[in-house]
């Protein structure tokens, strides 16, 4: 893997970590819009935040990005260091959207993947 490709999958974790911290303290925190949300006659956009927070309340990041994660650290495709790299910008989103449970095991596998990977390669 070359470094140009390192460096934007890198940018595209900070990117991707970014707007995870903008949905969690814009959206989701909130208190004001749980309570709109949470009122019999709730507006409309209160449908797409609940389909959003709902995700993250049970985990599907964290474990998404460490499946991925397992996947690619026990392949010897090619494809496996870019397919852990996908892995850690799926864990940074779950770090930050409350799910370090599986997202903290997924980011340190996915990163311990691509350098392996960065060491074997001649």
């Amino acid at each position: 893997m070359t470094t140009a490709t390192t460096v934007r999958f890198v940018l595209l974790a900070a990117i991707v970590a970014a707007l995870a911290a903008v949905a969690r303290f814009q959206l989701i925190e909130p208190q004001a819009i749980g309570i709109t949300c949470s009122a019999a006659d709730a507006p409309w956009w209160c449908l797409p935040r609940e389909a959003l927070v709902l995700p993250f309340h049970f985990g599907v990041p964290g474990v998404v990005a460490l499946g991925l994660a397992v996947l690619a650290f026990f392949t010897d495709r090619p494809w496996g260091p870019r397919l852990a790299w996908v892995a850690a910008v799926i864990a940074a989103a779950g770090l930050i959207l409350y799910g370090a449970t599986w997202s903290a095991p997924a980011i340190v596998l996915a990163l311990l993947t691509v350098v392996r990977s960065s060491t074997l390669t001649p």
